[in-house]
């Protein structure tokens, strides 16, 4: 679960820094 959830962070910035 936690690497999951390391991706999910990982993904979030990404979109954050994409706005």
């Amino acid at each position: 679960m936690a690497l999951f959830s390391t991706q999910i962070s990982l993904i979030y910035e990404s979109h954050s820094n994409s706005i």
